[in-house]
């Protein structure tokens, strides 16, 4: 295909040295899909339409050699505290609409964090993650092509400590899709 202005991607290159291959997301982290973001902490379901939108994100997004979906884990205490994981929710649903299996267990996170805030910089809530994740079942990820599945994307913290992980574990290629995508303003 031709390099019209149409196929052009931005890249703004927050993304370069993590290790993480890409990421993608739904949209900017403001109104609507906030709103959506913020509710899905407190109740284990999506909207339709965001349901929609998510799918078109992932047909967009050229991850569709993906053969695993793994959602980003919570720690066991936050687990406990919230009754469900809101990056498995949004893990189903895509596995179910794309048909590419979901393994949530073998990627657990080992150490609890505090809640990011909004006022938490990029080096804080690197720390706040630095060394937080384990594969637990090493044989299921080797040789797989992960599209890793997360509500936000704010610095690329969470994300690159997963994807360091699953790559130690073979991962051939580590991706990721999320909700939403904040704005950092610097």
């Amino acid at each position: 295909m031709g390099g019209g202005k149409n196929n052009r991607i931005a890249h703004c290159r927050q993304c370069d040295g993590h290790p993480y291959d890409k990421v993608r997301s739904i949209g900017i982290y403001s109104h609507a899909l906030a709103s959506a973001v913020i509710a899905l902490k407190t109740t284990p379901s999506l909207t339709k339409q965001v349901h929609e939108l998510f799918h078109a994100a992932f047909l967009r997004s050229g991850f569709d050699e993906a053969t695993l979906i793994i959602p980003v884990p919570l720690s066991r205490q936050r687990l406990l505290e919230r009754g469900f994981n809101q990056a498995e929710v949004a893990a189903k649903y895509l596995s179910e609409k794309t048909r590419i299996p979901i393994d949530a267990p073998s990627l657990v996170r080992t150490k609890h964090s505090q809640i990011h805030r909004v006022g938490m910089d990029s080096k804080a809530r690197f720390l706040s993650v630095q060394n937080a994740f384990k594969v637990v079942r090493p044989k299921l990820i080797a040789g797989q092509r992960i599209l890793l599945v997360d509500d936000v994307y704010t610095t690329g913290a969470t994300l690159s400590y997963c994807a360091k992980a699953l790559k130690k574990s073979g991962a051939l290629e580590v991706n990721a899709l999320t909700l939403a995508r904040a704005v950092i303003k610097h």
